[in-house]
């Protein structure tokens, strides 16, 4: 996510303390906070917390007039926008993982939370094609379901989260294997 900031660069979080109202819509915001559009570590056009940005993003901008080229450095979208558009994404996640893995109400609450993280980002297609991990996964091997998410082209552009996305299939997101006494114990 952007950093909170009062200038008008890319990627920063404006907050808008005047009311305004929507003229399409005649939806009225008041003090709320407003994103501007960055380029993610890929390149991609992204808002808020990761959500890149399509036409659907786009037309949440409250500078662009409908018709006009868009510009996406001038872009201003609301974060409750943004938030609802995460929420039905996570919910679409939540959906893919119960058709691609019929047996994820087994695997425990942290390896669920694993698998909507990687449905969300990957979406389905992608993970239906992930065959190997699917494969370990249903075999109950989470050491090996671990090892294809870290080996997946995914964690050359999201490195450590991709990491920490393996770490919670391997160990179910235990705490007890996070905490620092355990781990300097492992040295």
């Amino acid at each position: 996510e952007g950093k909170e900031s009062e200038d008008n660069k890319p990627g920063s979080i404006k907050v808008v303390w005047n009311r305004a109202q929507d003229e399409l819509t005649g939806k009225i915001y008041k003090a709320s906070k407003m994103y501007r559009v960055y380029n993610d570590g890929r390149g991609n056009l992204t808002v808020g917390h990761g959500v890149l940005v399509t036409d659907e993003v786009k037309a949440l901008d409250k500078n662009w007039t409908p018709g006009e080229p868009w510009n996406w450095k001038e872009a201003l979208i609301a974060a409750e926008d943004i938030d609802a558009i995460q929420a039905k994404r996570t919910n679409d996640a939540k959906d893919d993982v119960k058709a691609l893995f019929p047996y994820a109400s087994f695997l425990g609450k942290g390896r669920q939370t694993g698998l909507v993280d990687l449905a969300f980002n990957m979406g389905r297609g992608n993970l239906a094609g992930f065959k190997e991990f699917r494969k370990y996964l249903g075999e109950g091997d989470f050491w090996s379901a671990g090892l294809e998410v870290i080996r997946s082209e995914r964690s050359e552009t999201t490195g450590a989260r991709n990491l920490f996305t393996a770490l919670i299939i391997l160990t179910d997101g235990h705490p007890s294997l996070f905490e620092k006494n355990k781990l300097n114990n492992l040295k």
